[in-house]
């Protein structure tokens, strides 16, 4: 495995103002930046050491933007099965899912302040409720093409959203009715579960209050008052 170096950066001679990463501090970075990776790829250390020695000339500055261009590497120059597919997509969407906790953070942190208000609450007459349903602002939608990071009933192709709740990302595994929900409200904003119901009139309404108990679980989902 690669261990962090004592020395971080140095700078190239003759050149005061260029700081470089040195190459074994590089390769751990990306190990530390791409855990799943190490799932999902037994030679991710030769991988690693591979990328570093063909871009060592360009190396990004910022650690997130390096993985992400490691990870676009190992799309161009490998042919990647399903399964390793699966792992570099749920790693990009982790990564882009963090960034945009980031850059939305006013949303995020509001989302989260809603979620302990109301943790998983939903009312006992779903017909005659004015509950509003929130989607999570920080969200990236997936595609999984195997089962090698769901459980084995999961239907394939399996569409996933990646969800921000405090420092973490969640992986939310979405039925079709889960992303007809999620879609409206993409599209329209919060909505009642009385307007969703309406929006959904050939689905029984207890199945929308189960879909949306469960998304509220798995934090795809807020409920306001």
């Amino acid at each position: 495995m690669i261990s962090a170096p004592p020395t971080v950066a140095h700078r190239q001679p003759n050149s005061p103002h260029v700081v470089t990463v040195r190459p074994a501090r590089r390769g751990f970075d990306l190990l530390r930046n791409c855990p799943l990776l190490a799932d999902g790829f037994d030679d991710l250390d030769d991988l690693i050491a591979d990328y570093v020695d063909a871009t060592s000339n360009k190396a990004p500055s910022d650690e997130r933007t390096d993985a992400a261009c490691f990870m676009d590497w190992m799309d161009d120059r490998l042919f990647l099965t399903p399964e390793e597919q699966d792992f570099v997509t749920s790693q990009r969407s982790r990564h882009t899912v963090e960034l945009l906790a980031v850059q939305q953070r006013v949303a995020h942190l509001r989302f989260q302040h809603l979620l302990a208000l109301r943790e998983n609450a939903l009312p006992a007459e779903p017909l005659s409720s004015r509950i509003t349903v929130v989607i999570n602002p920080v969200r990236v939608w997936s595609k999984f093409q195997t089962r090698a990071l769901v459980d084995e009933s999961t239907p394939i192709p399996a569409t996933v959203l990646f969800v921000a709740h405090g420092t973490q990302v969640s992986q939310v595994v979405v039925t079709p009715l889960g992303e007809s929900l999620l879609r409206l409200l993409e599209t329209s904003g919060p909505l009642t579960i009385s307007q969703l119901q309406r929006l959904r009139p050939q689905t029984p309404p207890n199945q929308i209050i189960q879909e949306l108990h469960r998304l509220t679980i798995q934090k795809a989902l807020a409920l306001r008052s």
